[in-house]
């Protein structure tokens, strides 16, 4: 099996998501037979030619991080890019699956764009293979091995499994899901953490990076900002 990867990261090679694949991809290729090849999203003057890449591909894999509730704007340009070749594929239906990946240690906040990624499999006329969930990733190439082995070690497996069975393990897909939300007994040091300001730090970090910290309360969508403008 050749699997087709396109990466959606807006970071491309230097991305979380690029670490969670390589490590399911190491185990996916341990088949004799397999091989993959990887397009990256970013480069978003070639999306017309990776849609003529995704409508020949024997199987198909979409990753990305999670952005606020859903996925990058270049993975939307992207699948709004696939629209009109959906008739070009019905004869041809094909395997996708999709990891999605998120700094939020909760894995409901991913729940409701894979819902649509079920929705989106079903209206390309593909069979959708599975989808991968894992939270808390941010930070991920910065932890030190001894943290990151477990869960690189249940991406392998999950790729070793798909790349001889052609299906997701589910137990392995739980594991890596991870805790839904927050058990009770940690809610004090979630809400201790935002009191002090150090579950923000991070954040607030980036936005004056781009000069966007004073922005950070605007609501430019709201109904009465709407009626002004």
């Amino acid at each position: 099996m050749k699997l087709t990867i396109f990466n959606g990261s807006p970071r491309g090679e230097g991305s979380n998501t690029k670490v969670f694949l390589e490590h399911f991809l190491n185990g996916f290729t341990q088949t004799p037979g397999n091989s993959f090849e990887a397009h990256y999203l970013k480069d978003t003057a070639e999306h017309s030619r990776f849609a003529g890449i995704f409508n020949q591909a024997e199987a198909v894999m979409l990753a990305f991080p999670l952005y606020t509730d859903a996925m990058p704007g270049i993975v939307k340009a992207f699948i709004e890019e696939l629209r009109p070749r959906i008739a070009a594929v019905e004869s041809q239906p094909k395997r996708v699956l999709f990891l999605v990946q998120s700094g939020f240690p909760e894995a409901i906040q991913i729940e409701a764009v894979e819902q649509y990624l079920i929705k989106l499999a079903r209206r390309l006329c593909c069979e959708c293979a599975g989808i991968i969930v894992k939270g808390g990733g941010e930070g991920i190439q910065l932890m030190p091995a001894h943290v990151t082995r477990k869960i690189f070690g249940q991406f392998y497996s999950l790729g070793e499994i798909f790349g001889q069975n052609r299906t997701l393990d589910v137990q392995l897909l739980k594991k890596i899901r991870g805790m839904k939300r927050f058990p009770a007994w940690m809610l004090p040091g979630v809400y201790l953490m935002k009191l002090t300001g150090l579950m923000d730090f991070f954040w607030n970090a980036k936005l004056k990076e781009n000069n966007a910290f004073d922005l950070r309360f605007d609501r430019p969508y709201a109904p009465e900002t709407m009626k002004d403008s």
